[in-house]
């Protein structure tokens, strides 16, 4: 099984291995800064934290997930921080989504938080690795 698009693991698995990763990394910074730093409010921890999971997505995508599509992207310094800056771009629109989806299927149809979790997730899951693989590693000029 290689690191590049072994056929036991396609890119959807490998991304909802990095975003696994990346929740799981986001909570956990979050735990730690509620606990050492008591007098930041629970928002801005929440940011730093979330902020932490976005930095590591781009570095694990680019180099596991999308590996190929990144490589081919080409070494100038303009290419790459379009890449970079595509990312955020996408990670705005996934956190936008996702909070909505939330809102909506929670607050406005009345269901539980499970449920609105695994929607919106999974609403968050489809439009992210869409958008990531066509438009952020997608071909770029430069």
């Amino acid at each position: 099984m290689g690191t590049q698009s072994g056929p036991a693991l396609g890119q959807p698995v490998r991304y909802a291995l990095v975003g696994l990763f990346n929740t799981a990394l986001d909570w956990a910074l979050y735990g730690l800064g509620v606990a050492w730093l008591p007098g930041l409010p629970d928002y801005q921890i929440k940011g730093a934290s979330f902020l932490a999971g976005v930095l590591s997505s781009f570095c694990l995508n680019a180099l596991w997930t999308f590996q190929k599509q990144y490589q081919q992207v080409g070494k100038s310094r303009r290419s790459r921080l379009l890449v970079i800056a595509r990312f955020f771009a996408v990670s705005l629109v996934c956190l936008a989504l996702n909070t909505a989806t939330f809102a909506l299927v929670f607050q406005g149809l009345g269901w539980g938080r499970p449920a609105a979790l695994a929607i919106a997730t999974g609403a968050t899951f489809v439009c992210g690795f869409w958008l990531n693989r066509a438009w952020t590693f997608g071909s770029i000029d430069g």
